[in-house]
């Protein structure tokens, strides 16, 4: 959770809507995967493993919680 000192409104479109949507998706501790339908993410899993498996090789990844792929 996060607070915030201002409230603000901001009513725009377009590319700079997708950009502060990802911003304020981070804040709230989302990443763009929690987004995909179902189908969208069974397209994607075998190269989102990939990455998982190269990044604990590497040691990026010490351990992953909570809902997966």
């Amino acid at each position: 959770p996060y607070t915030t000192l201002f409230r603000s409104t901001i009513d725009c479109g377009g590319f700079l809507s997708r950009v502060l949507q990802h911003e304020i998706d981070h804040l709230d501790g989302k990443l763009f995967v929690d987004r995909l339908t179902t189908e969208e993410r069974g397209k994607i899993k075998g190269k989102i493993d990939r990455l998982k498996k190269q990044g604990k090789k590497q040691g990026f990844i010490k351990a992953v919680k909570g809902k997966s792929l």
